[in-house]
């Protein structure tokens, strides 16, 4: 009879011993799936941000020859690149509207709209000025209200505020 007790006692403690192993381990890969989540939802975040401030960095790299100035679309900052195919002049506008990024391509003089162009991505906010003579600071805040800033330099073509 006690050895009947011994094995039921022992067929117990490691049952929950078992029991609490598999509570543990599920605890444990849900909180990594967690942290998991959390860490790619953040570098999806960084990385749209970091994106648009390399996209325009490039952009007025791009801007060989051309005029660079600062303009406003619906009161906010926009960046005017001014460049010639031909005898043929375009201006680039990239702008924030709508909380995008945006860009379009029109003739000079053409009125552009908060609404106009290629939605490039996400972006609450854009901050242009020129700090110094061929040097551009563009200061940005994401869609979920991360900032970042750069400057660029940009010594060929001329500029104009």
């Amino acid at each position: 009879m006690e050895t009947k007790r011994r094995h039921t006692s022992d067929l117990l403690f490691g049952l929950g011993l078992f029991c609490l192993f598999v509570i543990t381990s599920l605890l444990l890969v849900l909180l990594g799936s967690r942290v998991y989540q959390n860490v790619n939802t953040q570098m999806d975040r960084n990385y749209d941000l970091r994106t648009s401030l390399v996209y325009i960095t490039q952009k007025v790299r791009q801007c060989e020859g051309g005029e660079l100035r600062l303009d406003a679309v619906a009161g906010q900052d926009a960046l005017v690149l001014t460049s010639a195919e031909g005898t043929v002049l375009y201006e680039t506008w990239i702008f924030c509207g709508n909380g995008q990024l945006r860009e379009v391509t029109v003739q000079p003089g053409t009125a552009v709209n908060p609404t106009d162009g290629q939605q490039i991505m996400e972006l609450d906010t854009l901050q242009l000025q020129l700090t110094a003579p061929g040097l551009l600071q563009v200061s940005i805040t994401g869609a979920y209200g991360q900032q970042g800033a750069t400057s660029v330099c940009f010594a060929r073509g001329e500029a104009a505020v």
